[in-house]
């Protein structure tokens, strides 16, 4: 779950038509209007999730993040869905239902599994229905996929994103050292250490 504070407002006279926004945007919420080359961005505040990949990547100062009035929560209670269909899903997913599926807002496995059953069957819905994918979007890609494909039981269809997403059956030990060093922000060597120590301990003794 997400509260969602901010809303994002166009300048626009800043606004140059670029489309970065337009392309960088989870949930869809970007389009641009106007006659050719003079478009303009416009947003959907009921579909933003305040990310803010938009003014991330906006070289004209055209996006604002400002106030709302009041927040907006965004989420999927879990406890609502149904519990066998739930624990099904996330087995065939291969992935844990309390397990993290999104580190920027700890967004459960089981609240993306829980969007799909109720219906969310795109990375927009599910972002939309659960408030993943509202920050760094390096992390939650692989299990939000891993969730649609084991709802529908065919690959996800990435036409209908303009996001560029990728698969990966990567786990969190397969990170190279080297790679877990370059980005110390997300205290990769630590979660690895982690990982190992709690693996070991789940290891049966051999005395």
């Amino acid at each position: 779950m997400k509260l969602v504070k901010q809303a994002i407002e166009i300048v626009d006279e800043n606004c140059t038509g670029c489309y970065r926004c337009d392309r960088a945007c989870p949930t869809g919420a970007i389009t641009m209007v106007g006659p050719r080359k003079q478009e303009i961005a416009v947003v959907d505040n009921d579909r933003c999730i305040a990310c803010f990949r938009c003014i991330d990547v906006c070289d004209d100062d055209a996006m604002l993040a400002v106030e709302r009035d009041a927040p907006r929560k965004v989420g999927t209670n879990a406890k609502q869905a149904d519990p066998a269909a739930l624990a099904a899903l996330c087995e065939r997913a291969g992935l844990h239902p309390n397990q993290v599926a999104c580190l920027c807002t700890s967004t459960k496995v089981r609240e993306l599994a829980a969007a799909a059953l109720a219906g969310a069957s795109t990375f927009e819905e599910l972002a939309l229905a659960t408030g993943a994918a509202s920050g760094c979007l390096l992390y939650c890609g692989v299990p939000m996929r891993r969730v649609l494909q084991a709802h529908t039981g065919a690959e996800v269809d990435d036409t209908t994103s303009k996001v560029r997403r990728y698969d990966s059956a990567q786990v969190l030990l397969d990170i190279d050292e080297a790679a877990a060093d370059a980005y110390p922000l997300f205290n990769l060597r630590a979660e690895q250490a982690a990982a190992r120590a709690k693996q070991a301990k789940q290891q049966p003794s051999t005395s």
